[in-house]
This record gives structure tokens, sequence and C-alpha cells, in this order.
């Protein structure tokens, strides 16, 4: 995620600067926060369809990524777990997210997912959408690609392979099956987006699991 870089004055010493930087960092963060839990209303439980994914992934220990990525396409729940609740985000997503140099992508098809969940009522917001759009996206540093033919393209030519994985149950029920889904149009989109664009998807979701032979290389 691209940041802002401070320009280091040869006569100023360089750790008053790195304080002070850190300070600014930190009263933008308390000001998010606020900005947040102001606009933010209400959401739906398991609004983004992740709460099996997130079952599987406590289950399991996660590799350490060997080398981050330049860039990549960031998926919807991941910035909703970033902008309001970052304990969910993995070891690796939080390295990407915070890395200065790789440039975090988001899909028009994440927003337009996330305008549908506001208008119906499934994420409620005080803020209009553009206005939550356009800060989150300042506040992250975040570039929007348009949907490219190159994409569009992609979307009338990838498929789906039917998989199904064990995922824990709650405490009551022992595990259970789960087969990946490939019925989310918003889905598609993302991933049509990202083989386009030739970059990694940066997501929880472990539905996308079922595009893999359709070039779609996955990251958490």
């Amino acid at each position: 995620m691209k940041q802002q870089k401070l320009a280091v004055l040869p006569t100023t010493p360089a750790k008053p600067l790195k304080k002070e930087a850190e300070k600014t960092d930190a009263r933008k963060e308390v000001a998010w926060q606020k900005w947040i839990k102001q606009n933010v209303v209400y959401v739906s439980p398991d609004v983004w369809g992740t709460d099996f994914s997130e079952r599987y992934h406590a289950d399991k220990t996660i590799a350490d990524l060997r080398k981050l990525p330049t860039r990549v396409l960031v998926d919807t729940p991941t910035l909703d777990y970033l902008v309001r609740d970052p304990s969910r985000l993995s070891h690796n997503a939080l390295l990407i997210l915070n890395d200065a140099d790789t440039e975090c992508v988001v899909s028009m098809a994440t927003w337009w997912e996330w305008a549908e969940k506001v208008r119906e009522g499934q994420y409620m917001l005080r803020a209009d959408f553009g206005a939550f759009v356009t800060r989150m996206s300042k506040s992250f540093g975040l570039t929007t690609a348009e949907m490219n033919p190159q994409a569009m393209n992609e979307f009338t030519r990838i498929q789906a392979t039917n998989q199904t994985i064990e995922v824990a149950a709650d405490s009551k029920s022992g595990p259970a099956n789960q087969l990946l889904s490939s019925e989310n149009i918003y889905n598609r989109w993302l991933v049509a987006h990202a083989v386009s664009l030739e970059i990694p998807l940066l997501t929880p979701d472990l539905n996308f699991g079922a595009y893999k032979k359709a070039g779609l290389k996955v990251l958490w």
C-alpha cells in the first residue's frame, strides 16, 4: 500500500522526523476509527459469506510469504476487515497492506458489490457511499482499477471447478464438507479482473479456490 514519504532535510535530524511521522500516523488512525464508528451504522452478520472460510483458516497454519507482491487486487471482505476490524486480517495480509512498495488495487467490481450491500440494507452507512469510498481510498492509498476489455473477455471465458473442503463446524458438531461456490457474480468479475491484470487476489474467501484452474492466484 502506498504511503506518503517524508523528505528528510539535510539539516534536520532523522529521529525527530520519524517520531513526528509516527505521531501523525497515530492521529490519522484515531481519526479514521472515530469516523468509521460514527458512519458505519449496521452490518449484517456474515455479510460477505466468509464465515466458513474464517473457521477454516482458524484451524490451519498459514505459511508466511517468501516475497511480497508488487501489486495485489484487494477483494471486498479484505477491505472491510481493514476498515472495521484489522484483527481479522491474516499475518500475510497485514504485511501486504502495510508494505509501502506494494500497490493495493481495488476493482470496480468490489465497489459494485459493496454498493449493492448498502442498497439492500446489509451494510448501513450514515455517510453516503460515494463519500465512504473516497475517504477509504484516500486513507489507505488504494488504486481503483476500471473494468478493462481484457477483464470483460476473461469474464466470458472463465470456468469454475466444483470442489469441496472440510471445514470445522461449531462446538456441537464435527467437521463438515463445504462446496466451494461460484455463484457470486462479483467474485467472477474479481477473478476476471485479477487474471487480466496478472496480479494475485488478496482474499480470505475460499470460494475463489474454484477458479485456480482458470489461472487465479490467491494470497492470504
